[in-house]
């Protein structure tokens, strides 16, 4: 955008004339983007996998304390499994309940429907367990093989004992990291010790791009000729959606086994970057201009206002 900024205002043909080639304008910005680049890597590797692995601990203990943290007043939610449990609202600060359905699907061969005006839900002192007390309700219990057999029980309190390991996490400490919670150094120890016993793991790093961006941005902004801001935030976002698509999408596919983790991660970057090299190269030699006139064939006729206005765009 800086550059494209640069080139409507012919201010790269003012530098030019004065014998500064576009090698030398990129000089700064690319210096900063490698400073840029070693910042973000050091983030990423000695800052962001903490935080991740904090985070994930910390959202744990959080689900242990507060096993309302699932239910939503009005919603059904299916967290716990084998159960939808749908409540019409929450007390956050006593995990009290009031006007509670719940579908008990534990037995397949039976339907199971209780209704309470009232409960509260805990867990057990070793986390294991989800308990739900009730007060004031109803369980309908109708049989899916036979539908002629129907029982309602009335009751004023009652027990719901449920599975609650989904919610727990026993090493709230430490524990086992994923792979977002693990520096490079780490990485490469699992990978070594994994490879020494013929197995395979797939190093899975996000890298930055910002020498990349560089190296594309700098040169589509010299040869935008006019557009303005709007063209280069445009093509901006189009190269931005292009790289994420890459990453996101090398990722999976090298979790999948397709291809090895380095492809995965590092083809955004060898793509684009030989991409912005070419670009670069074909600029300073003023090869390469990008104009818009010719967007002009795609506009209905009734929709042009004018030679002037099209060529500005």
């Amino acid at each position: 955008m800086a550059f494209g900024n640069f080139s409507q205002n012919n201010e790269i043909t003012i530098l030019k004339s004065s014998g500064v080639s576009l090698y030398k304008m990129m000089s700064a910005p690319f210096f900063a983007s490698i400073v840029l680049a070693f910042l973000l890597f050091l983030f990423n590797d000695q800052v962001l996998p903490d935080a991740n692995h904090q985070a994930r601990v910390l959202m744990s203990d959080i689900s242990q304390q507060k096993p309302t943290l699932s239910l939503e007043p009005g919603f059904f939610s299916q967290e716990v499994s084998n159960y939808a449990i749908l409540v019409r609202s929450i007390n956050e600060k006593t995990n009290a309940l009031s006007g509670v359905t719940i579908y008990d699907y534990t037995t397949p061969s039976k339907i199971n429907v209780v209704t309470a005006t009232r409960g509260k839900i805990y867990f057990t002192s070793d986390q294991k367990y989800l308990i739900m007390d009730l007060w004031n309700g109803e369980i309908h219990e109708s049989d899916v093989k036979n539908s002629g057999l129907y029982r309602k029980l009335v009751f004023t309190k009652h027990r719901i004992v449920m599975d609650g390991s989904q919610f727990t996490f026993h090493q709230s400490q430490g524990g086992l990291r994923g792979e977002r919670e693990l520096g490079v150094d780490t990485m490469k120890a699992i990978v070594n010790n994994l490879k020494a016993n013929r197995k395979e793991y797939a190093n899975n790093l996000d890298t930055e791009a910002c020498i990349i961006f560089i190296l594309i941005g700098a040169p589509l902004g010299v040869m935008v000729k006019k557009g303005g801001f709007g063209v280069a935030a445009s093509i901006s976002l189009l190269f931005f959606l292009v790289y994420w698509a890459f990453l996101i999408g090398g990722e999976k596919l090298a979790e999948r086994g397709f291809f090895s983790p380095f492809i995965g991660m590092w083809a955004a970057n060898i793509v684009l970057g030989f991409l912005g090299i070419i670009l670069t190269f074909k600029t300073n030699r003023e090869t390469v201009t990008i104009r818009f006139t010719s967007f002009r064939k795609l506009i209905p006729k009734r929709l042009r206002f004018g030679q002037e206005t099209i060529e500005d765009y």
